[in-house]
């Protein structure tokens, strides 16, 4: 049934974390536009954006000085490495803050 197929594609897009967990988030943008993407309920850490192919996880950078935001722009084209500490319970959306999402 079709309400069978949307709950599995929903299971497959939930992360489940432990209380506190650090997580690396690698997200790539496969498009020509830029795509805000947006965490609620947390803030991540802003640890390295690029253009073309994401680098390999060896050749990420480790801990540093970062910025904390809740948005952050992936570039068209390109990828951005996000830290989060998944330090409040609870099922929070992660999504694509451009209009243009909204008025499909």
């Amino acid at each position: 049934s079709s309400s069978s197929a949307a709950s599995d594609v929903y299971k497959r897009q939930v992360w489940r974390t432990r209380l506190d967990e650090v997580v690396d988030l690698v997200v790539v943008n496969p498009t020509m536009m830029v795509h805000s993407m947006h965490l609620h309920g947390h803030s991540f850490w802003v640890v390295a954006v690029g253009e073309g192919e994401a680098p390999a996880a060896h050749e990420l950078p480790g801990p540093g000085r970062f910025i904390k935001k809740d948005t952050a722009p992936v570039p068209a084209m390109g990828w951005v490495l996000l830290r989060v500490r998944f330090d409040n319970p609870g099922p929070w959306p992660f999504h694509c803050h451009n209009e243009m999402h909204y008025l499909r």
